[in-house]
């Protein structure tokens, strides 16, 4: 007996019964393209918490691929009190690039009572929504996902977000500020080099500068980074040497030796080796935990 027979049965047994099938998502689609508008709204629904995982995953992607005939029932999905939706409509408004899908992925980043504001952040990345910076800033100050996808978003923004950035960073607390210069080091806007410098001044946000100067290729930040190489922080001193690297520093050369020696922390001593390699042109070996030499891995080149 195959289990399709089986299906069958079941569900003639419950047509004869009065109980209602549940159209299946290719269903609604054909429904919807026919011109039954009522399909909209109970496609949409079909990516909410009711549904099956599967069968969420299936209405989304028919959404994508609908034409037209979906954009209000969307719309109204974007403002609903189930996340699940919520985060499916938002998502899907972001990649139809529905005019209105800033303003509402800025709504629901804005939004605390809303468990997945991180989508609205990835929204406003996905949709290069400029004017969008201050929202994307002001969602650094919330920690977590939501604060890492803001950050991802404004790099994605690029070069325009940069002076919006530099404007606000003195006023975000220690956490977001580090976010925000991580953000200026991708940029990789030389505008930016002198408020990475200034950050080094703050032991809150000294590691994510180092970082970012790597990032950002000026070698004037090379002197700066070499009196980092005796901070006590070990992530500071690990970031430090591998923006000296990226940077090719060769004032840095004695230093970068001596660290890939003797620092006590294994990491800074790897990241030493791995720089002076940039700078010597050859392979450097560092001591590991037991003392004996071995070759860092190759990241670089």
């Amino acid at each position: 007996m195959s289990r399709s027979w089986v299906v069958g049965v079941l569900l003639a047994g419950l047509a004869a019964c009065g109980v209602p099938r549940t159209a299946t998502v290719p269903e609604l689609v054909g429904r919807l393209e026919a011109g039954d508008a009522a399909a909209a709204a109970e496609l949409v629904a079909r990516m909410g918490r009711g549904a099956p995982r599967s069968e969420r995953s299936r209405a989304y992607v028919a959404l994508l691929a609908v034409p037209d005939g979906i954009e209000q029932a969307v719309r109204n999905a974007c403002r609903s009190p189930d996340p699940v939706l919520r985060e499916h409509a938002l998502a899907l408004a972001a990649n139809r690039r529905w005019a209105w899908a800033a303003g509402e992925a800025t709504v629901a980043l804005g939004d605390p009572e809303f468990p997945r504001r991180y989508v609205g952040a990835w929204a406003l990345g996905e949709l290069g929504a400029a004017g969008a910076a201050d929202a994307l800033l002001d969602a650094l100050e919330s920690g977590g996902e939501t604060a890492r996808e803001a950050a991802r978003a404004l790099v994605k923004l690029g070069p325009a977000a940069v002076p919006r950035v530099l404007e606000r960073l003195p006023t975000l607390g220690d956490d977001a500020r580090g976010y925000a210069v991580r953000v200026l080091g991708d940029t990789g806007a030389p505008s930016a080099v002198p408020a990475l410098l200034a950050a080094l001044e703050n032991p809150a946000t000294r590691a994510d500068a180092a970082w970012a100067l790597g990032r950002c290729g000026d070698r004037a930040a090379g002197p700066a980074l070499v009196r980092l190489l005796g901070d006590p922080d070990r992530n500071v001193r690990m970031q430090a040497v591998r923006a000296l690297g990226l940077l090719e520093t060769a004032v840095a050369e004695q230093s970068l030796d001596r660290l890939r020696r003797q620092d006590p922390e294994r990491a800074v001593r790897e990241w030493a080796a791995r720089s002076l390699a940039i700078l010597r042109g050859t392979p450097q070996t560092y001591p590991d935990d037991r003392g004996v030499p071995v070759l860092p891995d190759a990241l670089y080149r």
